[in-house]
């Protein structure tokens, strides 16, 4: 007899693999409260560093829903996307992109472009391209990737800024300098309209466009946003961990 899902809530206090041992077994093969628990474990492998284990779970999980339910179901998609994340955390980028490579756009088709899936998933891949050394298609990704989130969220939204920086990075990975200064400027404006001057992703835009505008020759604008900073940062908190920018301003003083 197969139990109910909310029955089944009553087992959280057993294992994540013998819950999944017993939701197997307990639980219809269509049940979503299936595919969660066992990309849950899947995650926990992950974060446990056992990549071998997480990997072996999400495709088991991604090639039974995928067989249960068809390969276009919204589960199965999702099932897939956890098996590229997967790949990417043990830092597998060709098999992550194998994956992921057309998951954006079948996600956009079932999901539709402005769901969080489907955004998950066009960043994974941006992600996937890039540590496997595709630079010039991650860029194209993330560029992608920005201009959907833009459109659901705002320019000014956290996640988009968030996109936006890791752009910055590819750009800057890349050797476009002009680009990844623009991104993180964009950034740093973004953030300082919604975030104190002491909050953690402020300090980090602000040293990301520092470095930048140190490395295009704008060393006087760089050195005066960094100690902007600073003195920002310790007016509003006090004693904020300031030590890497302090380190940075003076290794930027020492070889103007």
């Amino acid at each position: 007899m197969r139990t109910s899902w909310s029955a089944n809530r009553t087992l959280r206090s057993c294992t994540s693999e013998a819950y999944v041992e017993y939701a197997t077994q307990a639980l219809d093969p269509r049940d979503r409260e299936l595919l969660n628990v066992r990309i849950s474990l899947a995650s926990a492998y992950g974060r446990a560093d056992r990549f071998e284990e997480a990997i072996a779970m999400a495709s088991a999980t991604a090639d039974d829903v995928a067989q249960v339910l068809g390969p276009q179901h919204p589960d199965a998609l999702i099932a897939r996307a956890a098996l590229g994340r997967m790949y990417l955390e043990g830092e597998r980028g060709a098999e992550a992109v194998a994956v992921l490579q057309e998951l954006p756009d079948e996600m956009s088709r079932v999901l539709g472009d402005g769901h969080r899936s489907t955004l998950t998933a066009r960043g994974n891949l941006a992600e996937a391209l890039r540590v496997a050394g595709q630079i010039d298609l991650a860029i194209q990704q993330s560029e992608a990737l920005i201009a959907q989130i833009d459109s659901v969220f705002g320019a000014g939204h956290p996640e988009t800024l968030t996109a936006r920086e890791h752009l910055g990075n590819m750009y800057r990975d890349a050797e476009r300098n002009e680009d990844a200064t623009a991104a993180y400027e964009e950034v740093w404006r973004g953030r300082q309209a919604v975030l104190s001057p002491a909050d953690p992703d402020m300090l980090l835009a602000a040293i990301n466009l520092a470095r930048m505008l140190w490395v295009g020759g704008s060393h006087k604008d760089a050195i005066r946003l960094m100690k902007d900073t600073i003195r920002d940062a310790e007016r509003v908190s006090g004693h904020p961990d300031l030590e890497p920018l302090r380190h940075f301003l003076a290794q930027m003083k020492a070889n103007r």
